[in-house]
């Protein structure tokens, strides 16, 4: 009988182990490194444009302002800086904080290759609103230029990037309102991609069938230790 208790037991133990192997294997680090990308505090590195339109843009603590005035049907005033997104850690997302007073106008992101194509995220009528904006590489999609021919749904390779915008526009078919207004654009963060967990190993890799090959095997030898000690009470009932 104490044989048969003790293989029940290194079986328990064994499978025990194996089991927690199995399950460390599945597991992935989810965490992520935010990394500022401009926080907005300084007027440096951007310059503006207008098209029918007047600008001001000023900054604090709270972010760069852009004051407007939209004066005829798809007119629109903007910011730009050059960044090489190539010099940062690979992103997963992009975000920032944007509020805003007055006319209701379209609020453009816009992100640029080296080749000139230019990819978008917009959002109509937001120019008098706030919200906090997380954007993935799907969000941000190809709206022309560069020297290739690009599919529309070609979404944004950020290591690409060499150009960063930020626009209002009038959009005539989208209910904006010609007229003043400011936008306060927040810090630019990125979310950097978790890295990818490591290979698993063989005794990982193979921890199932290891298990159910120790398994049948203990399940083999019980089952012969209790066969014989059976027969051998039967045997000795016989007498």
């Amino acid at each position: 009988m104490n044989s048969i208790k003790l293989i029940r037991a290194i079986l328990i133990l064994v499978s025990v182990f194996l089991g927690i192997v199995a399950v460390d294997a599945q597991e992935t680090t989810s965490n992520t490194n935010t990394i500022t990308i401009d926080d907005m505090r300084s007027l440096d590195m951007w310059s503006t444009y207008e098209t029918n339109a007047s600008i001001n843009i000023s900054s604090d603590v709270s972010g760069l302002n852009i004051s407007y005035n939209l004066k005829k049907e798809d007119s629109e005033v903007g910011i730009y800086r050059d960044i090489d997104f190539s010099t940062i850690p690979e992103l997963s997302e992009i975000g920032f904080y944007f509020a805003g007073s007055g006319a209701p106008n379209t609020l453009e992101f816009i992100l640029a290759y080296e080749d000139g194509s230019y990819f978008k995220y917009n959002r109509n009528k937001a120019t008098n609103t706030s919200d906090y904006i997380t954007l993935t590489p799907n969000q941000i999609t190809y709206s022309g230029g560069g020297k290739l021919k690009r599919p529309w749904t070609e979404q944004v390779d950020f290591s690409k990037v060499k150009q960063m915008d930020f626009a209002i526009w009038n959009y005539p078919n989208g209910d904006d309102k010609l007229g003043k207004g400011y936008v306060i654009i927040g810090g630019i963060v990125g979310e950097e991609k978790p890295p990818l967990p490591p290979p698993p190993t063989l005794l990982e890799r193979y921890s199932n069938i290891i298990i159910a090959v120790i398994t049948g095997f203990f399940g083999v030898v019980g089952g012969y230790i209790i066969s014989g000690r059976r027969q051998k009470e039967i045997q000795e009932e016989s007498r």
